[in-house]
């Protein structure tokens, strides 16, 4: 090592995120020998040219610092770009997805039904033609009608029975519900 030298990494790590506060920051720091290097320094020095040269022939440790770390501060305004992007994103994302659903896949005439009710023109509604009922959307009359069930599905099918009341005999009550 005296002859052919070394070189020494010095490597600084500093942190704050633990705190993000600028004024507490943490740091290590460790060395290490670079593998297979060496060290050495050759100076000419003239003191009367032509004649007069001397050369240093140094060898030694040479040391490298290396800084690293994660530095961070809280920014509410970074904070809101970066919500207001997203909520941007999900709309452009849920546009794209309706577009494919309601214009191009085979299925669109029945993805528009369930997507948009229809309903009467608000016109006759103020002139007073008509009075609004429940069931005059489009969208309603194409539902499927689907079995509710009076009793918890742990009583139908035998798992852990829950009773819900007193009426333990009484048969499966299934009735034809429209939502």
């Amino acid at each position: 090592m005296r002859y052919a030298g070394m070189m020494l990494m010095v490597v600084m790590d500093y942190s704050n995120l633990v705190s993000f506060d600028l004024n507490t920051v943490e740091y290590t720091i460790s060395t290490r020998v670079v593998r297979d290097t060496e060290f050495k320094a050759i100076e000419t020095i003239y003191v009367h040219f032509p004649t007069h040269i001397i050369e240093r022939d140094r060898h030694g440790v040479r040391m490298l610092f290396l800084q690293t770390g994660n530095l961070g501060a809280f920014d509410f305004q970074v904070l809101l770009l970066n919500c207001v992007s997203g909520l941007g994103l999900l709309a452009v994302a849920t546009v794209i997805v309706d577009i494919l659903a309601t214009m191009i896949l085979p299925q669109r005439n029945i993805y528009y039904k369930y997507k948009y009710d229809e309903t009467f023109g608000f016109s006759d509604y103020r002139e007073g033609k008509i009075q609004p009922q429940e069931d005059q959307t489009i969208a309603h009359k194409f539902r499927p009608k689907r079995p509710r069930l009076n009793r918890p599905p742990s009583e139908i099918y035998g798992s852990v029975p829950i009773v819900m009341n007193d009426e333990k005999e009484n048969p499966i009550d299934i009735e034809e519900v429209q939502e």
